[in-house]
């Protein structure tokens, strides 16, 4: 289970706990649902579980948590001070070892229309905060991410939240139906620094973000003379139209502002780093 604590931002706030590890019932509650079958969904069928599950939980977590940032909260003790006084989110954990984590902007306009402004895998510096984003994603179709944006999106409006919101989403193989899965795992109403990038992006390329096909594409332009013997065919001067991009608001350089700016686009393009 995670538990993020609401007060705080990009992973700081939270800690987490291998509960199935340290369940004694765990192997008693496993036969139980599979003696039951699909009554299993079933609150009465699964009431016995919970007793067990709960009477059991206070220790563990209060044994076994794991604070991701013990410069913030150096103790259990303390994270749970601060996590029962300012509220927060108990959540389980995908049940795979591989999770791509995939970040959605988008907009709800005061008449309840959602548009969908931009998406991208996340990047992990750790296992709980995000250095940067992949723009846009390519780890689910396009149509079923979208289906559940317009769900989430639909679900704020009906709850007065109307402007900018971010979306984030977790996306696993489930072994057992060897299926995709799509959870919707956290929400944020506010105008993100991944937005505002995206905004960034548009501007510099001129190209807009398509949210049928999920692909970024830019307007087809023609390849200076000079630069078309760099290119070995008729067909490679002309790019192709769609880009990916990386967007983050963590990018720091000490001597940066030292460079000149002439030196430093040569530098992007001698990394063929370019829109």
């Amino acid at each position: 289970i995670n538990a993020e604590y609401g007060g705080e931002f990009d992973g700081r706030g939270t800690a987490y706990c291998d509960v199935t590890e340290f369940l004694s019932c765990h192997k008693w509650a496993l036969k139980q649902a599979e003696r039951y079958g699909s009554k299993w969904s079933k609150r009465w069928a699964q009431e016995p579980a919970i007793i067990k599950i709960y009477s059991e939980l206070p220790e563990i977590i209060y044994n076994n948590l794991k604070i991701v940032n013990r410069t913030l909260f150096p103790s259990i003790d303390k994270f749970l001070v601060a996590f029962t006084k300012s509220g927060g989110v108990i959540e389980a954990c995908p049940p795979s070892e591989d999770v791509t984590c995939i970040t959605v902007d988008m907009f709800i306009d005061p008449a309840g229309g959602v548009e969908i402004r931009n998406t991208g895998d996340q990047i992990r510096a750790t296992e709980f905060q995000t250095w940067a984003i992949s723009s846009p994603q390519t780890s689910i179709a396009p149509a079923r991410l979208h289906n559940s944006c317009i769900a989430v999106g639909k679900a704020c409006y009906d709850r007065a939240i109307i402007g900018h919101i971010s979306t984030t989403f977790a996306t696993f193989m489930l072994a057992e139906c060897e299926e995709q899965q799509l959870w919707a795992i956290d929400l944020k109403i506010q105008y993100t620094d991944t937005a505002a990038l995206a905004n960034v992006l548009q501007y510099v390329t001129g190209g807009r973000f398509n949210t049928a096909t999920g692909l970024f594409k830019i307007p087809e332009y023609s390849v200076l003379p000079e630069m078309s013997s760099r290119f070995k065919s008729p067909k490679e001067r002309q790019p192709p139209p769609y880009r990916f991009a990386v967007l983050s608001p963590r990018l720091f350089h000490s001597n940066l502002s030292l460079v000149h700016y002439s030196v430093f686009f040569q530098m992007c393009r001698a990394h063929h780093i370019g829109y």
